[in-house]
């Protein structure tokens, strides 16, 4: 049955397909992505009821460019992420004590309760870290609010920088190998994977499942036992739109208010973990074979899929980019449960002296 959230769910993609078709035709890197957030984010102000379907959009948006991901990889993306393998763990270790610190200053500083404090201040992505705070019942708003603004942020920044980037040399064309067209039988058992990955994941809540999961899949697949051949570029088109559609949708005029409990610390916070990832990608890119561009999209603190669906259109190599940010995340994903049951239980203990 459609119901008025439902009517308003399918109104809001074309509603953000428009801004992101004009932002692309004018030429701005990433100007489809861009240009869906910024669209569905108005539509959705201007909302004031609910709207449904954009938990569902980003979920297949992530099926999907996991999916386009897991194609693209070939031999020598392990080559590279071997010889990367201690600097990239590394910065993922500065970038987690950062974000725990500055988790720790934020409850400090404002009425926010620990647990919200650090979730909001993790390098991780908007549904992954909502989805931690939810089941370890803390605000799940205010750390949506902060991810969303980070993750904007971080969308907004990289396309300016490439002006920079390029006069430095960070700009690098990657070649991809030219593959047979895919054909409607190989096409077929994609969208049969697609399935089954999409309803593993709704029934398994693993943080990050719904990307990483058709990304093992698809990549095994293609690198060991069948070749796939090459996926039809609207294919990544549609899973950008489904998923800047869908954090678009995020931005109420709720989060907006909330945002002013918080505005000054939660600003600071968000400046000072994109400096330390501009500053890890610069280290990156000196101490690895990576190029400039890839080494800072790779040491960005934003979400694995929104930070992966404007690689390819920046310039950068989404397959690395896609990795680095995937092994953070399960590192996060690892970290968080036991962390939160000690502060828990040290905060347990001291209430009983």
């Amino acid at each position: 049955m459609l119901t008025p959230e439902r009517y308003r769910g399918f109104a809001i993609l074309p509603a953000g397909l428009g801004g992101g078709i004009l932002l692309d035709r004018l030429g701005m890197p990433a100007g489809l992505f861009l240009g869906c957030m910024i669209a569905s984010g108005i539509f959705r102000m201007l909302t004031r009821e609910n709207i449904a379907c954009t938990g569902t959009y980003h979920h297949i948006g992530q099926v999907m460019i996991g999916f386009f991901i897991g194609n693209s990889f070939r031999l020598e993306i392990f080559e590279s992420l071997r010889l990367a393998l201690l600097p990239i763990l590394a910065q993922i270790v500065i970038l987690l004590a950062t974000g725990f610190v500055l988790g720790l200053l934020l409850a400090r500083w404002t009425v926010l309760d620990r647990g919200t404090s650090l979730l909001s201040s993790m390098p991780g992505g908007l549904p992954v870290m909502i989805g931690l705070a939810t089941d370890l019942r803390h605000d799940a708003g205010i750390v949506a609010v902060i991810h969303f603004f980070r993750v904007t942020v971080i969308v907004f920044t990289m396309p300016l920088l490439l002006p920079l980037l390029s006069g430095m040399g960070g700009v690098v064309v990657h070649e991809t190998e030219v593959l047979r067209e895919m054909g409607w039988y190989t096409l077929v058992a994609l969208l049969l994977i697609g399935l089954g990955s999409y309803l593993i994941t709704r029934k398994i809540d693993f943080p990050g499942g719904a990307m990483l999961i058709p990304l093992l899949i698809t990549g095994t697949v293609n690198l060991i036992f069948y070749e796939f051949g090459e996926m039809d570029v609207r294919f990544k088109e549609a899973a950008i739109i489904l998923l800047s559609v869908s954090i678009g949708a995020q931005m109420t005029l709720k989060t907006v208010r909330t945002l002013k409990q918080v505005f000054l610390p939660a600003v600071l916070i968000i400046v000072i973990l994109v400096l330390m990832g501009l500053l890890l990608g610069l280290m990156l890119y000196l101490t690895t074979p990576l190029d400039l561009l890839t080494a800072l999209l790779s040491s960005m603190p934003g979400g694995a899929a929104s930070i992966s669906a404007i690689a390819g259109d920046l310039g950068a190599d989404l397959r690395v980019v896609a990795s680095i940010h995937l092994i953070r995340l399960m590192f996060l994903s690892l970290l968080m449960p036991p962390l939160f049951y000690l502060i828990k239980r040290y905060r347990l203990e001291r209430m009983r002296e």
